[in-house]
């Protein structure tokens, strides 16, 4: 339920200016081994929207239900959402994925450091985490390896189009940029069957 009160507000202003003070201040400190652009602190904002966004998506609007839940068994709502065809189900673990395809779109675009696939990966699997602890310590939702699973994938598919975005755009490209595009067709076919019958 959300609440359109001045409390709300303030706290979702707050958290704009913390996760874009947070940026630029990373910013600052990479900024002798990289040249800063206008274009970065546009990316540096629509990264500190998407993060206000996020939080709101998964901490801000919820409301604490007093129990500490958790489900540990890896896949269990892809069996459960296949087994009672459950559309539901499907439409959650979709949205999980597509919550961080941003998180990995956007990282290499403000931080040069963060071409590395291996780096933004691991930050958005540390993100996840990270949101999945703070809902199970603040009985704010359930704690699950799915849900890390299905945003590192959003990740994997944020980056993916990153690198593919940078192949069209570069005069030289290479094989090993196309092999970006691996990870998307397969969510993308995947996708297809399960949503397409």
């Amino acid at each position: 339920m959300l609440n359109y009160g001045n409390q709300i507000d303030i706290r979702y202003g707050i958290t704009f200016v913390i996760i874009f003070i947070m940026l630029i201040s990373i910013r600052a400190v990479l900024r002798k081994q990289e040249k800063v652009s206008g274009k970065d602190y546009v990316f540096v904002f629509l990264f500190a929207i998407y993060g206000t966004a996020m939080a709101h998506f998964t901490l801000l609007n919820r409301v604490s239900t007093g129990l500490q839940t958790y489900e540990l068994d890896l896949f269990w709502s892809y069996r459960l959402a296949h087994v009672q065809k459950n559309q539901m189900l499907w439409t959650e673990i979709f949205n999980n994925i597509i919550l961080f395809v941003p998180f990995g779109f956007l990282l290499p675009c403000i931080y040069q450091t963060t071409h590395r696939w291996w780096i933004v990966i691991l930050l958005g699997c540390v993100v996840s985490i990270g949101i999945e602890v703070a809902q199970l310590i603040g009985c704010l939702g359930l704690f699950e390896y799915d849900d890390i699973f299905n945003n590192t994938l959003g990740t994997i598919l944020g980056y993916s189009a990153y690198r593919v975005m940078e192949c069209l755009l570069q005069k030289k490209k290479t094989k090993w940029n196309l092999l970006w595009l691996i990870p998307s067709a397969a969510v993308l076919l995947a996708g297809w069957c399960f949503f397409g019958k």
